[in-house]
């Protein structure tokens, strides 16, 4: 027998069963999230066209599934291929771990005094 579309995994089913798979309520899962009960049920139906990357990531760590399944899936290839900061920097510019943990420091700094927060907090 063929596999049919409708036997692909969504963002939405991923979801879906891995909160199942730990026995979690939709309730309890926004409540650890911060959002709304509705949140999750749209995200796992799939109703958001393109989920806000900063909830997959959310969302793939209460659950503990790869955020990097989501985000590709979502359309942001680019936020899996990019290297994390530190990692670029240390290659870039052969910095030390002091230096690292000191730019760090400023910019936790500079997120705080500006109150700088991601974009993509929410759904």
């Amino acid at each position: 027998m063929s596999s049919t579309h409708k036997d692909a995994d969504t963002i939405g089913s991923i979801i879906r069963k891995a909160r199942l798979a730990q026995g979690l309520s939709i309730g309890r899962l926004a409540e650890r999230l911060g959002v709304s009960k509705g949140v999750i049920g749209d995200l796992e139906t799939d109703r958001y066209r393109k989920p806000r990357a900063g909830m997959l990531v959310k969302v793939a760590g209460a659950l503990e599934i790869d955020e990097r399944q989501l985000l590709t899936m979502a359309g942001y290839p680019y936020l899996v291929e990019l290297p994390d900061l530190p990692v670029y920097l240390r290659s870039r510019y052969d910095l030390s771990d002091e230096a690292l943990a000191h730019m760090k420091a400023q910019w936790d700094f500079a997120r705080d005094r500006y109150d700088i927060s991601d974009k993509d907090q929410a759904a």
